[in-house]
């Protein structure tokens, strides 16, 4: 009797840990760029708050990632995942990438904050609870592909920027716009302007503790979704911040 039960348990066991690495893992069957049948799987290291994207023999992965919130196919080349990153009190985030393949190896076309919430709270002027939010911001982008023009392949960026302060002085807006992303068959990204560059820019990257100061020259890949810029510098976005100041998106 003792051996079947645990016989049982251990079968329990098993399944339960099968259905939860699957729900962790994720398969799509896309089409690469230069024209084959592929296959992309993401799966999550949560110990390690990794994305790991693999295809063929080619690997890649994102960093800081707790969880996929939807992973789904834009047209047949474009995968679109949509990440869970660490935020804070009071502030949740997601992240935005679009990957594609060509000659076996992952791009990543595109890299945005697409979503957050944040409610702040003044503890200066109300220490009394239940307290309330002084300024309520949420920001989000919806993408979509754009039938209208066949070359270049293009998406629509759908954007939702609103802030409500509880202070009548305060700077409240709703605001709602759309943006149209090209793509660049050179360097296999989405953009929707191009910028030249010829300054010192102070570099943040998470695998680094120190910033650096780095002198970047060149004419590069933008997605300007309102105050929001992201470059694409050397096969590597960037997300640019007030000044001459840009974060790393790390993937490989």
């Amino acid at each position: 009797m003792d051996t079947k039960l645990n016989r049982i348990l251990s079968i329990t066991i098993f399944q339960i840990f099968f259905i939860f690495s699957l729900a962790k893992s994720q398969e799509f069957k896309l089409r690469s760029l230069d024209g084959k049948n592929i296959e992309v799987q993401l799966h999550i290291e949560e110990a390690k708050h990794i994305l790991l994207i693999t295809c063929d023999h080619d690997t890649a992965y994102l960093a800081a990632v707790l969880d996929i919130k939807k992973a789904e196919l834009i047209d047949k080349n474009y995968l679109a995942v949509v990440y869970v990153l660490r935020g804070g009190s009071g502030l949740t985030v997601a992240g935005t990438t679009i990957l594609s393949v060509c000659a076996g190896k992952i791009n990543q076309s595109l890299a945005i904050i697409s979503e957050f919430d944040e409610e702040f709270l003044d503890f200066s002027k109300n220490t009394t609870p239940p307290m309330r939010a002084t300024v309520k911001s949420s920001y989000d982008v919806k993408l979509s592909p754009s039938h209208h023009v066949i070359k270049p392949y293009t998406i629509i960026a759908t954007v939702h920027d609103k802030r409500r302060s509880s202070n009548p002085k305060g700077h409240s807006f709703n605001r709602n716009f759309a943006a149209t992303l090209y793509f660049d068959n050179g360097q296999n990204v989405f953009y929707n302007l191009k910028e030249r560059l010829a300054d010192y820019y102070t570099i943040s990257d998470t695998k680094s503790p120190k910033d650096i100061k780095k002198y970047i020259q060149g004419v590069f890949p933008v997605v300007k979704l309102g105050n929001y810029r992201y470059y694409y510098i050397t096969n590597v976005w960037y997300e640019r911040s007030e000044g001459n100041h840009l974060t790393k998106y790390n993937f490989r």
